[in-house]
């Protein structure tokens, strides 16, 4: 594994055999032999996770692969990580959930919204809090 300390300004932590560095306010992965993973420089970019990162171009966040093609054409205001093949977006002061392919999971739209975990998210809309699952059904936790 190369030693990244030297050579950059700043860099993060190994996910998945991957590490984010920046150099001139400018952010990349790059592998344990310290490879580009991609040509692109983006403003801001996160861990991978279920082999996908959030990044953040000209004030637009968006997620990639590990060649760095993103997965989907629409940018958002805000992107969270992919949690169980899921991740939350906002766009205009709303939020819901896609999938890897950006397709949103259900039409309801709420002022914010959880990661997924054990198939459920917690949503709020109207001062009124509940969970959903995949489909954007209401459902009770116990």
């Amino acid at each position: 594994m190369k030693d990244v300390r030297e050579q950059y300004d700043d860099f993060g932590d190994w996910y998945e055999g991957i590490v984010w560095v920046r150099k001139d306010g400018k952010e990349v992965h790059i592998d344990k032999q310290g490879n580009p993973l991609y040509n692109k420089k983006y403003d801001w970019v996160g861990d991978f996770r279920e082999g996908v990162a959030l990044v953040e171009k000209d004030g637009k966040w968006f997620h990639i692969d590990k060649q760095g093609i993103p997965l989907y054409n629409d940018r958002y205001d805000w992107v969270g990580s992919f949690w169980e093949g899921v991740a939350w977006v906002e766009k205009d002061g709303k939020m819901w959930h896609i999938d890897k392919q950006g397709t949103p999971l259900y039409n309801d739209r709420y002022e914010q919204v959880g990661d997924f975990s054990e198939g459920v998210a917690w949503v709020r809309k109207d001062d009124t809090e509940w969970y959903i699952n995949k489909e954007g059904r209401k459902v009770v936790v116990e």
